[in-house]
């Protein structure tokens, strides 16, 4: 898989990610990690922000970890334990996956170029929360957070284009 080049403002959260990914022992980076990446600095504007309307850290955790139980269940697979996956630690850095790659596409770097603090944190995040298809709509659907929502939330901050 093709290296993706983060931009400056995003390196940091970038590398939180590739953690949270190997966390999940998950073979590649996607959105819900980059999410997870964000959502773990309760301080920085975009995780606050969506703090406000419900949605932290431990509340995507919990909603992912339904989810993926959801999705084995539906195949008749019982999802491994905690204890389990500890014991398989993944060796090689996860790689970029299409979702990250989609939410960047997505995301309006040049209003996000405006100096604000976290700005294009918060367009990454839009750009997430846009998506119509993945995990991370799955899970917030599960745990009954409306991703309109989240990005009205967003939106009336007036961080983000109009």
């Amino acid at each position: 898989m093709a290296e993706l080049t983060l931009p400056r403002q995003l390196r940091a959260t970038g590398q939180r990610a590739i953690a949270e990914a190997r966390a999940r022992r998950a073979g590649s980076v996607e959105a819900e990690h980059v999410l997870l990446a964000i959502l773990a600095r309760p301080a920085e504007p975009a995780a606050e922000l969506l703090a406000n309307v419900g949605l932290d850290y431990a509340t995507l955790t919990t909603a992912l970890d339904a989810e993926r139980a959801r999705s084995l269940g539906a195949a008749g697979i019982s999802p491994p334990t905690t204890a389990s996956l500890a014991t398989t630690p993944r060796i090689a850095s996860p790689g970029w996956g299409a979702s990250v790659r989609d939410a960047l596409g997505n995301a309006d770097k040049p209003a996000a170029k405006n100096g604000r603090p976290g700005a294009l944190e918060i367009e990454l995040v839009d750009a997430i929360l846009g998506a119509e298809l993945g995990t991370v709509p799955r899970a917030l659907g599960l745990v009954g957070l409306d991703r309109g929502t989240l990005r009205v939330a967003l939106h009336s901050q007036q961080v983000l284009r109009s």
